[in-house]
């Protein structure tokens, strides 16, 4: 009989393998015992089982307990959890912002374009404190604002002096009227004495077209939630415009409430608007009163002297 060699081939253990799990099959198969191995086996699960019913946190074994904690994530990877949650966070708190900040533009954008469309507008000045302008100066409270395709106005108000002042552009040539009389003209805007500097904050109300174009730069553009101005009115777009520095010349805010379809403005609030002659800075607000046609002639001079010249 031959010695075995000491380095056997590749086909021989494998045959060795194969002979050793035979073996042990019909060990097992002829194995007396068995049965009673197979229902002590049987006995320990189901007294694990009930015992985990009753008190599960004491009656977990230890192979229990270390299949629960390799279940728990590492530290690091909670923590990338949490960063990459904030991240997706901080993205949709971005995302919000741009997008309300593109809608309140494209908002702006129309009104502004609805106030040089063709038509005539009549407009209602309000201004809170009224006994903020100089006693001998026509106010800016209660007065009445008329505009034209959004390039000629005629701004009335009442005179201390009697009756009423009037300031008017009829797009080529500006003038001023004093108890229906002419005591003023000039080429282009200006006359009368109502400033039309390039800052916004003196007249905030004789171009509005130009004003709202102005803030864009200087101002925080908010879209807010659509509005009513009186109770089962028609809901209306909500602008909100705040003045990024107190470096800016203006109202410390722009508020405009407008048509939801055509983006005529309903009503527009100046506050801590300085105006010519003030001595402090007051609330102006400006309501649509109507857009009905007005005479052809109502933004020359000669429509409002008691004696045309």
């Amino acid at each position: 009989m031959t010695e075995e060699p000491h380095n056997p081939r590749a086909e021989d253990v494998g045959r060795q393998t194969d002979d050793r799990l035979v073996h042990a099959l019909l060990l097992h198969i002829h194995d007396p015992q068995a049965g009673e191995h197979h229902h002590q086996r049987v006995d320990r699960v189901m007294q694990s089982i009930g015992g985990s019913e009753q008190e599960p946190s004491q009656s977990a074994s230890g192979a229990t307990r270390r299949a629960i904690h390799q279940l728990q994530f590492p530290v690091w990877v909670r923590r990338g959890a949490w960063a990459a949650a904030a991240m997706i966070l901080l993205a949709l708190g971005i995302f919000t912002i741009n997008y309300s900040s593109s809608a309140a533009l494209a908002s702006l954008d129309e009104i502004v374009k609805s106030l040089g469309r063709p038509g005539d507008r009549t407009f209602r000045i309000r201004a809170e404190p009224p006994a903020a302008d100089p006693p001998d100066r026509p106010g800016l409270d209660q007065s009445t604002l008329y505009l034209r395709d959004g390039n000629q106005y005629v701004l009335v108000r009442s005179d201390p002096k009697g009756g009423e002042a009037l300031d008017g552009y009829d797009g080529r040539q500006s003038w001023r009227i004093r108890a229906g009389v002419l005591v003023e003209t000039k080429d282009g805007r200006g006359a009368g004495g109502i400033p039309m500097p390039q800052v916004m904050a003196d007249v905030p109300f004789v171009d509005l077209q130009q004003t709202l174009e102005r803030i864009r730069a200087d101002y925080v553009i908010e879209q807010c939630d659509q509005a009513s101005l009186q109770s089962g009115r028609e809901l209306l777009r909500h602008i909100l415009a705040r003045r990024k520095s107190h470096d800016v010349k203006g109202p410390e805010t722009v508020e405009i409430w407008a048509n939801s379809q055509t983006g005529m403005p309903r009503r527009i609030v100046f506050s801590e608007a300085q105006s010519q002659g003030s001595p402090q800075p007051r609330r102006l607000t400006i309501d649509l009163a109507s857009q009905a046609p007005l005479p052809v002639n109502w933004f020359t001079h000669g429509a409002h002297e008691a004696e045309p010249r």
